[in-house]
């Protein structure tokens, strides 16, 4: 394929082209509303009717490029089908096609494989091939079978070939299980990632999934998947290290985004922006995140190589993530600062996925609707007046590159298997493994060859790659290993110790090279280490112990390798505990309080009865790093249902009475919920210690530590004593953590008095704690006659509670009857809409253009008080810098409505100090010695708890309501063009 260079523009790109479809001479595609890295250019190099509701795209060993069709996205009703392109000309343009396949179902994946190709088309995976040579599959046969039909985004997908010869696919969402079609066995997915080796009958897990659209393998084998808000996460190390054992956590998907706030990552799409109604405050973040793709092409310089790109088809945008070694795991770095690779002004512009080709170009697949939003979660009032298929039967695919950089021509090797090896050192990471691929599928005696090129090249990629394809050919590796484990590339020793496993048994050598990388100061090589040492004979135990116990020393805050390192020590778990027994520098920590904790439940749900019992008496309270970790094995124990032995129980009575000669309330209360727990009665006189409790819960001379600890022992205290002594704690005049821990012990007597307790100190609540409180009175049954009788008489309010789609659902669609008469009259699927006669009389407003500087002259008088919108106005309410990322729709709401959609973070308090003054604004912060205040004007002042003589909540936004009667339509509409013109 050749380049195609577009038109350039300073600063930005952009496509002021408008070319014509390929196939279609007559229909243009206008380009010019995008907006490329300034560095790179795109091309269009397929379009409608060539290709339509494109979802995938794969090259096969040919270079040949065949497109998945998905036409009954959302509703199923049509079947996807294959087309194979054709670029007659050569000319870089497809402008022919052949239909390779149809009637496959709902497939949404394919990969290229044995000269065919592999079709995820649920409930079947499929293999496709042309044999006679005329673009049309011939052969179409059924590999597995069972897969879930559900929610179409979420079928299962992601076919990759990945490094270790397995092919690896994404879970999706839907669950379920699939079989070999000759077999009746079934094999559960649940919720995880797998890999198959059809040759082979094989089947594992590969990881937790994400739930989405797409997998993502980079260089190192290492890979990567994405879901709607979560655009980025990483398979840290596969699930087969942890087969079989109970542990929490109990996988290791991270997602490794460091530019995400309160879950959600910004994104800057540059087109008029949807009304969000189903969620609102994701608005400008990611929530339709999918098609992740590595790129590994080669052409791109090296700060664009090692990429990884995800789009957002919600947004119309590419999003380019910079990629680097955090610790046993990475991080990814936002590619541009208040940019995205590429955006587009058409909002039917859904880059559903990418790819990168033969070429090293990075290719876009443009499923081109205008409704990308599942109906599942489109507020069905709305969904009525939407028509689901517009855009149906379109479809584009765009070619990127690098300017001034060239692209590769694909020309494939004959049958000479020396020139597939020398592929093997080739920039693109698809050649790399199109040849590996086919050096395998061909079953060539090479060997040799392989071996040569090994000790030749100095390219650690593609060592890696021979070593896995002489492991899969059977070949002795023993002497490349050795020396891949001695290099001084972390990556290639990694993948040799992997290599390595199935020798541990016969060869100390490789076992004594293996245990010298645990030296390194890389945690990624030493997670390896300490994953597979594991896997050590029995003769190895010490030593291994040793090295495992050293890593987990220098890495105590890293999760995976606490992971790791009891995975591997899953037989000497008690040992485990006694080495940190021995350092209790380490229970102090975190980290080491934490590993305490997994191992404690590892006993619980594996261990014997004497093992547990084994892990109390490590713990003598002696010191409080043992107490610490002694409450601590006593909290999992109680909460995991542990059984006994009948043959037990005594000796464990007597450890437990022993346990409750202790003073300390914190172990006290833990022993207790374990004694509930096991059925053994309680010895010592509760009423003694809860009094106890309760001095040192008035008492000045107690800290925040034993304030928490005698709150806690209320849980075996009866309803009236818990509400009369802790009620009150759950004042914001209080620490956050005591309020928090009262509020524990409250909710757990799972009383509605004690909600509707909760409610009636409404006003002298925190915002941490209503949030809760919200949460009980929405989701908690029982309690929907306190919640609708507070919200009708107007004790709460509407603007608290943060009614998102998910939360307003759970009663508009609620079994019961009055229930969802009572939500139906307070709001609708498509949202809250308290002053709908405002928004009314100003809608015209959204219809008028409106005059960015004469906006910005209302915004000073009306707004600016509170609110900052670049380096104009104070930060009082939200900060609207960056509110274009706004519908004008959804801005007028805000504008008017100010409580119906109000962040209960932005409620107005009035506070009463023991000195007189009377202080009204927004709680900015809490801590656990003072408020700190923001007051209209943008005044902010710190305010210490013991000043306080009350505090109540207005239940309303700061913002007031009424601004229809100063505003005209004309300065509305100057408002919104003023807002929505973003700060540069």
């Amino acid at each position: 394929m050749k380049n195609s260079a577009l038109g350039r523009a300073t600063g930005f790109f952009y496509l002021f082209l408008i070319l014509l479809l390929p196939g279609c001479q007559d229909q243009p595609v206008d380009l010019s509303g995008f907006v490329l890295h300034p560095d790179f250019e795109m091309t269009l190099v397929a379009a409608e009717p060539l290709v339509t509701d494109p979802v995938d795209l794969e090259f096969d060993a040919n270079g040949d490029a065949y497109v998945l069709q998905m036409p009954g996205y959302p509703k199923g009703e049509d079947q996807s089908s294959i087309v194979k392109l054709i670029d007659t000309d050569k000319d870089g343009i497809y402008d022919e096609k052949v239909l390779y396949a149809e009637n496959l179902n709902q497939a949404s994946s394919l990969l290229a494989y044995k000269q065919g190709l592999l079709v995820a088309a649920p409930p079947d995976l499929l293999f496709l091939k042309d044999e006679n040579g005329d673009g049309v599959a011939e052969v179409r046969s059924v590999i597995m079978t069972g897969f879930s039909n559900g929610n179409l985004q979420h079928n299962f997908n992601g076919l990759t070939y990945g490094l270790d010869n397995w092919i690896h696919l994404a879970n999706g969402g839907n669950g379920g299980g699939t079989r070999w079609v000759d077999s009746d066995s079934v094999m559960p997915i649940d919720g995880y990632d797998f890999q198959i080796r059809p040759e082979d009958k094989l089947f594992q897990w590969s990881g937790r999934t994400s739930g989405g659209y797409e997998l993502a393998m980079d260089k190192w084998g290492n890979f990567y998947g994405t879901h709607n808000l979560h655009h980025i996460n990483m398979l840290v190390f596969p699930h087969r290290y942890i087969e079989g054992l109970t542990l929490n956590p109990r996988n290791t998907l991270r997602n490794i985004s460091d530019h995400e706030e309160n879950g959600l990552a910004r994104v800057y799409p540059i087109g008029e922006q949807e009304t969000r109604v189903n969620h609102p405050e994701q608005s400008g973040y990611f929530s339709g995140a999918c098609g992740i793709t590595y790129y590994g092409g080669g052409s791109f310089s090296p700060a664009f190589q090692d990429n990884i790109f995800v789009n957002d088809v919600v947004l119309n945008l590419v999003h380019r993530n910079i990629v680097e070694e955090k610790s046993s795991y990475y991080s990814a770095a936002r590619g541009r600062a208040g940019e995205d690779f590429l955006t587009s002004r058409d909002r039917s512009f859904r880059p559903v996925n990418s790819v990168v080709g033969p070429d090293g170009a990075l290719y876009i697949i443009d499923m081109y609707r205008q409704v990308i939003e599942h109906p599942e979660w489109i507020p069905d009032e709305l969904e009525v007046n939407m028509d689901l298929d517009a855009g149906k039967g379109q479809g584009r695919i765009y070619r990127i590159n690098q300017k001034d950089r060239e692209l590769f021509e694909w020309k494939k090797p004959g049958g000479e298997v020396r020139e597939w090896i020398a592929l093997l050192e080739h920039p693109n990471l698809w050649t790399r493994m199109v040849a590996q691929r086919t050096i395998l599928e061909n079953k060539w005696n090479c060997a040799a060859e392989l071996t040569a090129l090994f000790s030749k090249t100095k390219i650690p990629e593609t060592k890696i790659h021979i070593l896995y394809i002489l492991k899969d050919m059977g070949t002795d590796l023993t002497t490349l290993l050795i020396a891949a484990l001695n290099d001084k590339v972390v990556e290639l020793k990694r993948h040799a110790i992997i290599c390595s496993e199935p020798y541990f048994k016969q060869n100390d050598l490789i076992c004594e090279n293996v245990m010298d990388c645990a030296r390194s100061d890389d945690a990624r090589l030493q997670l390896q280490t300490v994953l597979s040492i594991g896997q050590f004979p029995d003769k190895y135990a010490d030593e291994a112990f040793s090295i495992i116990t050293d890593v987990l020393t220098r890495n105590l805050d890293d999760p995976y390798i606490r992971i790791a390192c009891l995975a591997s020590l899953r037989h000497r778990t008690l040992h485990l505990a006694g080495y940190l027994k021995k350092h209790p520098e380490m229970l102090a920590e975190e980290g080491g309080e934490i590993m305490m904790e997994m191992i404690a439940y590892r006993l619980s749900q594996a261990g014997t009865s004497t093992e547990m019992l084994d892990l109390l008496e490590l713990f003598p309270a002696r010191t409080p790093e043992e107490e610490k970790a002694l409450v601590m094995v006593l909290e999992v124990f109680a909460r995991s249902g542990i059984k006994l032995p009948q043959a037990d129980v005594s000796e464990w009575t007597r450890k437990l009475n022993e346990l409750e000669k202790e003073r300390s309330l914190a172990l006290l209360s833990s022993l207790w919920k374990l004694r509930n727990s096991l059925g053994v009665p309680l010895k010592k006189n509760i009423d003694a210690e809860l009094t106890r409790a309760v001095e040192l819960i008035h008492s000045n001379q107690s800290d925040e530590r034993e304030k928490i600890e005698a709150i806690q022992i209320f849980d075996f205290a009866d309803l009236d004593r818990v509400r009369a002594e802790l009620l009150p704690m759950v004042d914001a005049r209080n620490p956050i953590q005591v309020q928090e821990a009262a509020l524990e012990v409250l909710i757990s007597q799972d009383a509605s008095d004690v909600v509707q307790d909760l409610v009636d100190r409404w006003k002298m609540l925190s915002p941490t704690v209503r949030k809760r409180i919200t949460d009980l009175l929405i989701y908690n049954p029982e309690n929907h006659e306190i919640l609708f009788s507070s919200l009708e008489s107007g004790t709460l309010n509407l603007s608290e509670f943060n009614f998102d789609l998910e939360r307003r659902r759970r009663l508009l669609k609620s079994k019961d009857d009055d229930t969802r008469k009572r939500a139906q009259a307070l709001f609708s699927d498509a949202g809250v809409t308290q002053r709908r006669e405002a928004i009314e009389q100003m809608r015209p407003a959204l219809d008028l253009a409106g005059n960015e500087k004469a906006g910005e002259d209302i915004f000073n008088v009306q707004c600016a008080t509170c609110h900052r919108f670049g380096s104009i106005g104070n930060e009082v309410g939200p900060d609207l810098t960056e509110i274009s990322r706004k519908s004008r729709e959804t801005l007028m709401h805000d504008i008017l409505d100010p409580n119906a959609g109000a962040d209960p973070e932005y409620i107005n308090h009035i506070i009463e100090t023991e000195d007189g003054q009377i202080i009204s604004g927004i709680i900015d912060e809490e801590t656990d010695d003072a408020l700190f205040v923001k007051m209209m004007g943008g005044m902010e002042r710190s305010i210490p708890k013991s000043n306080i003589k009350s505090l109540s909540s207005t239940g309303l936004s700061l913002m007031p309501e009424g601004l229809e009667g100063v505003l005209s339509q004309k300065d509305l509409a100057d408002l919104l063009a003023f807002l929505q013109h973003p700060v540069m």
